[in-house]
């Protein structure tokens, strides 16, 4: 029996369904844990770092900076599908075949590199929302459109993209991907 082949709007759909609730169910224990790797942090437990939080500024709190993740997680996941589609017809793996574990390992690099154009802004975003000590509406209180802002005034679009990492990811695909696939 041939398996059912899902149509792209509903890989689509499926994808940022998941993608929703990976960022509902993660969001609290990521907002803890981003406060812990801090290097002046207080905190000796992520126990302690969690009632730390909801006790000091409310459980709202430990949902810091997800708006933004949630409102492009469908976004994330559609150009990382993409990219990896993409990767697999330019490897002339177009026919719908099983992807030897090779190509399906360089595809789904190619997916994570390309995805890493719309991920690690909105990681920069979420992490320096998440670090604010203040909830929305508060004095002090910085939304995630004049973060972006700011951070594009003092440091650019490097502040936004962490160049380092995403100079480094480039280099992977350059030295692994492009020598051995060029001639297809």
């Amino acid at each position: 029996m041939t398996p059912l082949l899902h149509t792209p709007s509903t890989n689509h759909s499926q994808g940022a369904l998941g993608g929703i609730a990976g960022v509902l169910a993660g969001q609290p224990l990521d907002t803890v844990r981003i406060r812990l790797q801090q290097p002046n942090s207080a905190f000796s437990s992520t126990l302690q770092c969690w009632r730390a939080t909801v006790a000091h500024e409310g459980p709202r709190a430990l949902f810091k900076g997800m708006a933004y993740p949630l409102s492009t997680v469908a976004l994330q996941n559609a150009v990382t599908f993409h990219a990896f589609g993409t990767a697999c017809r330019w490897m002339g793996d177009c026919t719908g075949a099983p992807l030897p574990t090779s190509h399906a390992m360089m595809a789904g690099m190619a997916g994570g590199v390309v995805s890493t154009l719309v991920q690690v802004p909105v990681d920069v975003l979420k992490i320096r929302l998440q670090l604010q000590r203040t909830l929305a509406g508060m004095p002090g209180h910085v939304g995630p459109v004049v973060l972006a802002h700011s951070i594009l005034q003092r440091n650019g679009l490097a502040g936004m993209v962490c160049v380092t990492q995403w100079c480094n990811a480039m280099m992977v695909i350059a030295i692994i991907v492009l020598p051995k696939h060029h001639h297809r």
